[in-house]
């Protein structure tokens, strides 16, 4: 009986992986190999980064490993990836002529590599957006194969978009972001290297790993989820919820900062492939509007929309209690709302400075990005009024 029901499950739809990583190198002290990793793909390389990359001991090892194939380092990223950062970015890249781009940093130094790649095609940005804001007169341009490759090298523990074909950009006009979504965007080599996430600050091990917890559970109800993503997604889940205290405890503990990098590539290939909606969505305006680092909103919005959609979590709930570490008393939400606060993440959505008042407008905002759609119901307007009423 087990058997026929597994069979019956898998054969209502078909299952197909759209998105998978190019190359993955992992190695402790990988960034001295950087020169061998921009032979494959080009000839020399412009590194891009923020300042804290930059004015720390990782720059130096990037420096050191990429030797004479460095041709520039542009040290501009800020958070949420401004559009006029990514704009200098391309004007860089185009003065000091690489053909290659190494990323270094979080979420934001790899979002900026992807849309610094796609400004110096010189079209401009708009043809290449994915989302369902931007009016145009024709369908959105596919990127083509000549896009300058990128290699990322992580520096935080929920290295997630490293292997993503997504990324995205901050108009500072409308507070909104920019999305492109292309397999052309998946990075040429992701670069896991533990040495240089051991520098990673608290602050930003708790909120990426945190937020790699938070993508991993949007797979496991998310409308494309499949065994296969959620699969990998409780084994993230299981990974970062041990790797993460281990981290902030000891920074220099490199087998759980590899560890954390093991989950996030994880949840990263199971929501590139089941989808994330609700949590993302509206964690993506609230951080526009407001500059608040991304995860954040995330963890304070996922319980309200695990309980939302509890009865499309019950398949896997044994496996999810387990995953989370569930201790007597608690179900998997209260368990991630108890590691969420040892991290030392708020749990409202009034102590991160988002104003009530604001909510109809944020839900109107969320409602109309195209990955609500991979919610595993339709979630209007109204619900997410609530759902973020919940959280305020």
């Amino acid at each position: 009986m087990q058997r026929m029901l597994l069979c019956a499950e898998t054969a209502v739809d078909p299952i197909i992986l759209r998105a998978w990583p190019k190359a993955l190198h992992i190695e402790r002290g990988g960034a001295a190999r950087l020169d061998e990793l921009v032979a494959r793909i080009g000839t020399r390389a412009m590194v891009v980064c923020g300042t804290t990359v930059a004015n720390g001991p990782i720059l130096g090892r990037v420096r050191g490993g990429l030797g004479d194939r460095l041709a520039a380092v542009f040290d501009g990223v800020r958070a949420h990836t401004p559009l006029d950062a990514v704009l200098a970015g391309a004007r860089a890249l185009a003065d000091c002529r690489a053909d290659v781009i190494v990323s270094v940093g979080g979420g934001s130094a790899t979002d900026a590599a992807k849309a610094i790649a796609i400004a110096a095609l010189g079209n401009g940005l708009d043809p290449y957006r994915s989302d369902a804001a931007v009016s145009r007169s024709g369908p959105r341009m596919q990127l083509p194969a000549g896009i300058a490759p990128h290699i990322a090298v992580p520096t935080v523990p929920g290295a997630g978009n490293v292997m993503l074909p997504t990324a995205g950009v901050l108009d500072p006009q409308t507070r909104a972001k920019f999305l492109f979504d292309d397999p052309a965007l998946i990075p040429k080599i992701a670069l896991l290297d533990a040495e240089l996430v051991a520098d990673c600050n608290a602050e930003l091990t708790a909120i990426t790993g945190i937020r790699s917890i938070v993508g991993a559970v949007e797979a496991l109800y998310a409308k494309g989820r499949n065994p296969f993503t959620s699969g990998l997604a409780l084994e993230s889940i299981r990974l970062m919820r041990e790797a993460l205290p281990a981290s902030l405890a000891e920074p220099g503990d490199l087998e759980a900062r590899e560890r954390s990098l093991f989950a996030a590539v994880m949840g990263t290939l199971a929501t590139m492939n089941a989808g994330v909606s609700v949590v993302h969505a509206a964690g993506l305006v609230i951080g526009g509007r407001y500059g608040i680092a991304h995860g954040v909103p995330h963890a304070v919005l996922l319980p309200h929309v695990m309980r939302a959609f509890a009865d499309v979590l019950e398949p896997v709930r044994a496996r999810l209690d387990s995953a989370l570490g569930v201790s007597a008393g608690e179900d998997a939400t209260t368990a991630f709302e108890r590691l969420s606060a040892s991290c030392g993440l708020p749990a409202r959505l009034c102590a991160i400075g988002v104003p009530q008042e604001d909510l109809p407008g944020i839900a109107k905002q969320t409602a109309a990005l195209a990955i609500m759609a991979l919610a595993p119901r339709p979630v209007g307007t109204n619900e997410l009024c609530v759902l973020l009423g919940a959280a305020w």
